[in-house]
């Protein structure tokens, strides 16, 4: 259909299109799902139920975080404090840091199970390699909150660098190596 409508408009849009068709279906898959994360979120937040079952499930994964990030600094033997009312992992003589709701990474694993289904690809392999990517979002999530409990001892603002710019650039690269790695998987199957 969109094929025959383009055709009609112009046939050197036709044209591009049929060249590029692989590229065009991914970003309007792409687009799709991840205007359906959004519009998710949108009743979420409108149904009572639904966001009491969302808050309750954002404290669970905040508090496997910050018992994590306990955890690893633990193996290093630095000592670590979990002040779980507040959501704060301090470290001894520091302010520690919070996490919050926007910390657990909803928009980055959002992000990456879109850019896995909007790829070409058996729904199998997709169904192991996306758990795969989530467990790797997280355990980075989990090493991004102990660098910056860490920061805290040294400098406030080499603090706020890494957790504004640093940290979320590291962690949409390794993202996009992610996409990659599925990408080629893709390519050597499909080879």
């Amino acid at each position: 259909m969109i094929d025959n409508i383009l055709h009609t408009i112009s046939p050197t849009i036709h044209n591009y299109f049929k060249q590029h068709e692989s590229v065009f279906i991914f970003l309007i898959r792409f687009g799709i799902l991840y205007f359906i994360w959004k519009l998710l979120f949108h009743f979420i937040w409108k149904e009572e139920i639904l966001f009491q079952l969302y808050s309750e499930w954002s404290l669970l994964l905040i508090n496997s975080i910050l018992e994590c990030c306990s955890f690893f600094l633990g193996l290093f033997n630095v000592e670590t404090e979990i002040v779980s009312i507040d959501r704060i992992l301090r470290l001894p003589g520091t302010i520690g840091v919070t996490v919050g709701e926007p910390c657990i990474g909803y928009d980055v694993t959002a992000l990456y199970v879109a850019l896995i289904m909007s790829c070409k690809g058996a729904i199998k392999q997709k169904l192991w390699f996306i758990p795969m990517g989530v467990i790797i979002i997280f355990f980075v999530n989990v090493l991004r909150i102990s660098a910056l409990a860490l920061l805290v001892t040294i400098n406030q603002e080499i603090w706020e660098l890494n957790h504004k710019l640093i940290f979320t650039v590291v962690v949409y690269i390794i993202i996009f190596l992610m996409w990659r790695f599925w990408l080629n998987i893709n390519l050597s199957v499909n080879n």
